[in-house]
């Protein structure tokens, strides 16, 4: 009888991943191979030049990459 149930459930678990997969399609479709419309671009807005507080940001990231790329840098060890 436990097997009976463990069965039935294994079926229902497997029935709800099908489910959730969504529809099917067969590969001999020839809607497959249709390409996908491309989205027009639009033209981004203006970007607001940079805070002074994003400048020191950026300036202090790119002050981390520089060090991290010198031949002479050792990875600190812990």
């Amino acid at each position: 009888m436990a097997e009976k149930i463990k069965n039935f459930f294994k079926k229902k678990k497997a029935e709800a991943k099908f489910r959730k997969a969504g529809p099917g399609y067969k590969l001999t479709d020839s809607t497959s191979c249709q390409p996908v419309p491309s989205l027009e671009r639009v033209p981004a807005a203006p970007r607001a030049p940079l805070s002074e507080e994003a400048r020191q940001a950026a300036a202090a990231a790119l002050s981390r990459m520089d060090v991290l790329k010198r031949p002479d840098h050792a990875a600190f060890n812990t």
